[in-house]
């Protein structure tokens, strides 16, 4: 029998050794790996709770908002006289941090009486969006591919809508 020679023996054992290292390095560097996987998504996902949670009350406070404001004595499309109207919208934009969103007022057909900012529109159906406030006889949400209009019922057959345009980005109901 013969007996191994000590350095083929030695360079044996050696190049086991680096093999056990490489594997558990290799091993470390797999479990790290999925560990920081993991940890973003984690992190992110609290992050878009947070944010849902954020759009859900800022949603909740235009949907309040725009119900008080069309409940305003002043809000009367009946009277045929649209200037209290007018103070009401410029007022609500200026002096709200809920409605730096678009704020405007339907007629009975659904046609656009004022609006602010002057250039608003909803980009859903007047109409259609006239119909909701009134069936659900107080605000109700109708969504878009890119907005979301909450509409309420003004006397005088009408309605008011708070449009959220989607394509303004991150910010949505910032100035």
């Amino acid at each position: 029998m013969r007996v191994p020679h000590p350095t083929r023996l030695l360079l044996a054992l050696s190049a086991l050794a680096a093999v056990g290292v490489a594997l558990t390095g290799a091993i470390l560097l797999w479990r790290y790996r999925e560990a920081t996987l993991a940890a973003a998504a984690d992190r992110e996902e609290v992050l878009v709770a947070s944010r849902a949670y954020q759009l859900g009350e800022e949603i909740d406070a235009l949907v309040r908002e725009i119900g008080r404001l069309s409940r305003l004595a002043e809000v009367d499309l009946a009277d045929g006289n649209l200037e209290p109207e007018k103070t009401v919208l410029r007022l609500a934009r200026r002096d709200s941090a809920v409605l730096s969103v678009a704020i405007a007022i339907l007629d009975e057909r659904g046609e656009l009486l004022w609006a602010e900012p002057r250039d608003a529109r909803p980009a859903g159906s007047g109409p259609a969006l006239v119909a909701l406030a009134r069936r659900a006889g107080r605000p109700a949400i109708a969504l878009g591919e890119w907005e979301v209009d909450v509409t309420a019922p003004v006397a005088g057959r009408g309605a008011m809508v708070g449009i959220v345009d989607g394509r303004r980005g991150r910010d949505l109901f910032g100035p």
